[in-house]
């Protein structure tokens, strides 16, 4: 097989507890905000000061609710990576697809035996089960892991390549 890199980004949908972290965070900024006009009093300095850290702090800590998930696969291996905010990213995954025991939509009850060996289950994927929301169960780094992600049509033909056909089960529609 000639040389293969594909990637692909997913965003992830804001669950209800990301919304309410999103508002904490903010009302925590007015709240510094309204210390610092009480500060006033005392020197402008040390207000502008506040509201400055403040202000930096809420939009640091905002861009970890901006998510993303790029899942790239290069010459038969598969890496996850997380970005925050379009600017920061990290590997979350690294492994050899054709390591993977099996591979399915997450709706597919037919192979949870193998699902439920896995140690840790992760979803690496835009956070709403559609069509191409699936799993996969593989041993990497000693670790047991069951990992849901939702990749295109082109990811989809490179894993099954990679995996074979009787590993990988796509949904029966």
């Amino acid at each position: 097989m000639g040389d293969v890199y594909i990637e692909q980004l997913v965003q992830k949908t804001p669950s209800a507890k990301d919304k309410a972290m999103r508002v904490l965070i903010i009302a925590a900024f007015v709240f510094i905000c309204a210390v610092a006009l009480l500060l006033v009093l005392v020197g402008y300095a040390i207000a502008l000061l506040l509201v400055l850290a403040g202000g930096f702090f809420m939009l640091y800590m905002l861009t970890f609710y901006n998510i993303e998930y790029e899942y790239t696969i290069t010459h038969g291996e598969l890496d996850i990576d997380i970005i925050y905010g379009k600017s920061r990213r990290k590997r979350l995954f690294n492994g050899e697809i054709k390591t993977f025991e099996i591979m399915c939509h997450v709706s597919d009850d037919s192979h949870e035996h193998t699902f439920n060996r896995a140690q840790t289950y992760l979803d690496y994927s835009g956070g709403i089960i559609a069509e191409n929301t699936y799993k996969f169960y593989c041993v990497n780094k000693g670790r047991q892991l069951a990992i849901a992600f939702e990749p295109n049509a082109e990811i989809l033909a490179a894993v099954k390549i990679y995996m074979g056909s009787s590993k990988f089960k796509p949904l029966s529609t």
